[in-house]
Order: structure tokens, then C-alpha cells, then sequence
């Protein structure tokens, strides 16, 4: 492509040529390699979150049932902690699926 094409315009032929280039972000690491590093994950939520808890949580997902108040302020607890260490300024959870 030529510079004198919009961005638009070239995003758009790149991905009806079927090319794909991961995108790098401020580090230099391509989406790839950074997608889903700020998610409080299941491996995060083992390592975090009391044994109880988190054998409570797995209940819950394989049997639909409803959460205890207790245990969503012990998640809620655990991931703004893990957040703010993570650098966060603002804060929010969103329990899936909603």
C-alpha cells in the first residue's frame, strides 16, 4: 500500500487479502502475546481466593446455583486487590454470564 491511501482503506485491503498482522501495543508485544493478561482468571482465582471459595465457585458453575453474598465479597476483595497491584486506577467487576 502506498501512504497516500486512508488507514481505513488499507486496513480494509489487508484483510480482504486475507494478510494478518498482529498488532503491537506500547511494550512491543503483538496482540497474541498480551491478550487476556488482565483478566482475573480461574489460575488467578486458585491462587488468590481461599480454597473454599473457590471449590464453592466450581460448584456453582457446574450446577447453576446462586452465589452467597459472602463469597462475591471475598471475589470482588481478591480481584481489586489483584487490580490495583496490576497498576489499576479505576475498578470494576463483571460477573459472566450475566
Amino acid at each position: 500500500m502506498t501512504h497516500s491511501a486512508s488507514p481505513r482503506l488499507e486496513a480494509l485491503a489487508l484483510v480482504s487479502s486475507g494478510h494478518r498482522q498482529p498488532q503491537a501495543d506500547d511494550s512491543g508485544k503483538s496482540i497474541f502475546e498480551t491478550y487476556g493478561e488482565d483478566v482475573f482468571s480461574l489460575k488467578l482465582m486458585r491462587e488468590r481466593l481461599p480454597r473454599e471459595v473457590c471449590d464453592r465457585l466450581s460448584h456453582i458453575g457446574q450446577h447453576g446455583r446462586a452465589w452467597e453474598h459472602y463469597d462475591a465479597d471475598v471475589v470482588a476483595c481478591a480481584m481489586k486487590d489483584w487490580a490495583l497491584s496490576r497498576g489499576a486506577t479505576h475498578y470494576t467487576h463483571w460477573f459472566q454470564p450475566m
